[in-house]
This record gives C-alpha cells, sequence and structure tokens, in this order.
C-alpha cells in the first residue's frame, strides 16, 4: 500500500504532536501543524488557530456530512424513519 505524500504529512503531524504529548484539539496544535508542514514541504501555511479549530472540531465535521448514509443528525434521523417504516 502506497501513501501519499498528505498522508505522510498526517502521520508526521500526529508523530509531532504525541511526542509532545498533545492531541489535535489542544491549543497550539495549529501551529504544531504549521511547523510539520514547513518541515515536510518548506512552504509556510497560513492557518489561523479559529480556522485550524473549525477544521478539527468533530461537531462540525458530522454536521456536514449530508450525504445519504452519513452521520449528519438530519440524516440519521432519516435513517431511523427509513428503519422503522420497514419493521
Amino acid at each position: 500500500m502506497a501513501f501519499s505524500r498528505n498522508d505522510m504529512e498526517a502521520t508526521a503531524f500526529v508523530a509531532c504532536l504525541s511526542e509532545r504529548g498533545m492531541k489535535p484539539v489542544d491549543i497550539g496544535a495549529g501551529d504544531v501543524l504549521k511547523e510539520v508542514v514547513v518541515e515536510k514541504t518548506g512552504k509556510k501555511m497560513n492557518i489561523s488557530e479559529a480556522l485550524y479549530k473549525r477544521r478539527t472540531d468533530p461537531g462540525v465535521f458530522i454536521s456536514l456530512r449530508t450525504l445519504l448514509g452519513g452521520p449528519a443528525p438530519e440524516e440519521v434521523k432519516r435513517q431511523l424513519e427509513d428503519a422503522k417504516a420497514r419493521l
């Protein structure tokens, strides 16, 4: 199985956080991401702490997944209603 460059960067990011005793949701994790991107790509990443938090917020992630079978609350409700109707 081959890993893409993004996979390797993500792995390096998580490893760097782990070495520092941090999780992706911790304050300052966005700064660690910026460091890893520079280290791995040589390019500076411009992301605010607020945008980083939004991108890593599980609630936001779930609410955006509104596709058929997705985890968004409205879709889960629809799936439950469909299942109940079939019983």
